[in-house]
């Protein structure tokens, strides 16, 4: 009887453990700057578009803490649930600065979210009215 119970118990920490961990960022709330690079001939794959991004500080504390609990684990990283990445976590990311190399039609897709995202919003007031 007693072995079931650790089977069970072992099976359920693998299940557990084998989900990848996913971190869904806000265009309103959680990037300082994004800029894309069209072309770059001296890219791995120059066919990838690169999507450079900066993490507001509540964004960064996310992404490290994330990475930090998922370190040998898998993480998605989506933008308004759009997955732009799907990564095996080595380490923390501790860096504001994050670089996703990304096919052309979830470039496309990403540049339409962050278009129809307002450039001023709610979260980006509440920024810079702390900081007045």
């Amino acid at each position: 009887v007693m072995s079931r119970y650790a089977t069970l118990l072992l099976m359920v920490c693998f299940t557990a453990k084998a989900q990848a961990a996913t971190i869904d960022l806000s265009p309103r709330c959680d990037f300082d700057r994004v800029s894309l690079v069209l072309l770059d001939h001296d890219a791995a794959d120059p066919n990838l578009i690169a999507l450079d991004v900066e993490l507001a500080p509540a964004a960064r504390k996310r992404m490290f803490e994330i990475t930090r609990d998922s370190i040998q684990g898998n993480l998605k990283v989506t933008i308004n649930g759009l997955q732009v990445a799907d990564v095996r976590v080595i380490n923390a990311i501790e860096t504001p600065s994050i670089r996703f190399s990304l096919g052309r039609e979830v470039s496309e897709k990403v540049v339409s979210i962050f278009l129809s995202s307002p450039a001023v919003d709610k979260c980006s007031t509440e920024k810079i009215s702390g900081l007045l």
